[in-house]
């Protein structure tokens, strides 16, 4: 049987428009959570909200740094040089 895929997109243009700044991060909030907690399916180990991946991996990059191949390194260098 097909697994069944629900995903929702919100996209305001202007969230003011949607009430004051305060509620709306508070809804927003609580609809994450409400996600996150929904029970998963077998061998579904995490629920991800977009863009979590690229928060989580810009955290770990300015945590860490990052590692760049010597050629591409070599590349900026003499692109910073011009």
């Amino acid at each position: 049987m097909p697994r069944a895929t629900t995903a929702i997109s919100l996209s305001p243009s202007d969230p003011t428009s949607l009430g004051q700044p305060t509620h709306f991060e508070r809804q927003v909030t609580q609809l994450i959570e409400r996600i996150k907690t929904t029970p998963r399916q077998p061998g579904v180990d995490d629920i991800r909200i977009p863009s979590e991946r690229a928060f989580r991996s810009r955290e770990r990059a300015l945590r860490e740094g990052l590692e760049i191949d010597r050629v591409v390194f070599d590349a900026l260098i003499a692109l910073r040089a011009r």
